[in-house]
């Protein structure tokens, strides 16, 4: 099958949000035939780019997929390619994060297949790095997945919490609750009109995250369509749940507080789309 040797740029992106459902997307459209996905989810290019908060760990990112990676293709096939294993060697050739990096991690796509890549830290980057996103992309279609404020942000404190433990008294708490990246990540307010000033309907889908739990092949017809793709009947796992958070009490003062701090991006998506949107 002929490939885009000298490399290539995406066709899709998932741009976000972050907790709404962007490996259930990926994981699901990478069983179809045309799609074409990168060896690791998240390549940070934009993001990288443009956030300098994101540069302390976007390349321990790339080399932890990398190295990921590596260890199932061998895993997996008894007679590993040499020029495969070459390829994902080179993505964590210096210089990293430039445009020819990013044309190179998908040389190894089909040429009529589309390519992927769902980056969620994609949808908080600047105005500057928007604009560029415009002009470095002239063609590609753009997915941002919108899930109700809190819930977002909630879901994103249980993923700290599972990764750096339970706050051990109210302090802390208050402190882990009130992190700025918790609602940074979920600033529709700001987000959503900084790319709609950039991309029109034809190249910006918003999906209401709930589609994915109630209607999840309505939410990919709506995928397909909206990216040009025929109907595809080989979804394997379009009602599994990816990710499968751990439960956690949580305060009820924690939980007000982040009640409080997302009512305003709860009022404005209301405003934007309706007031059903978040319930469809």
């Amino acid at each position: 099958m002929e490939k885009a040797n000298l490399g290539r740029k995406p066709d899709l992106i998932c741009i976000g949000a972050q907790k709404s459902g962007t490996t259930w997307l990926h994981d699901v459209l990478s069983e179809r035939p045309d799609i074409w996905v990168p060896p690791f989810k998240e390549l940070h290019f934009f993001d990288h780019k443009f956030n300098n908060e994101n540069k302390a760990w976007t390349g321990w990112h790339v080399r932890k997929g990398v190295q990921i990676a590596k260890s199932r293709y061998l895993k997996e096939n008894m007679s590993p390619d040499p020029k495969y294993i070459k390829y994902l060697d080179s993505i964590l050739e210096k210089p990293m994060f430039n445009g020819t990096w990013y044309k190179r991690i998908f040389s190894q796509a089909p040429i009529n297949s589309i390519c992927l890549d769902v980056t969620p830290a994609y949808s908080c980057i600047s105005e500057k790095g928007v604009s560029f996103v415009s002009n470095f992309l002239k063609e590609a279609k753009f997915i941002y997945i919108i899930r109700p404020p809190f819930e977002r942000a909630l879901s994103q404190l249980r993923m700290d919490i599972t990764r750096r433990g339970t706050p051990l008294s109210k302090g802390e708490w208050v402190e882990r609750a009130t992190m700025p990246i918790l609602f940074t990540r979920g600033d529709y307010k700001l987000n959503i009109p900084r790319w709609s000033a950039h991309f029109d309907q034809k190249r910006l889908l918003f999906l209401p995250f709930h589609g994915i739990i109630k209607e999840p092949y309505q939410f990919l017809k709506q995928v397909e369509q909206f990216a040009g793709l025929l109907p595809f009947e080989g979804y394997t796992k379009a009602t599994k749940k990816i990710h499968k958070s751990e439960q956690i009490t949580f305060p009820t003062y924690v939980l007000d507080i982040i009640r409080e701090k997302t009512l305003e991006q709860d009022q404005f998506i209301k405003w934007y789309f309706g007031s059903d949107y978040l319930n469809e």
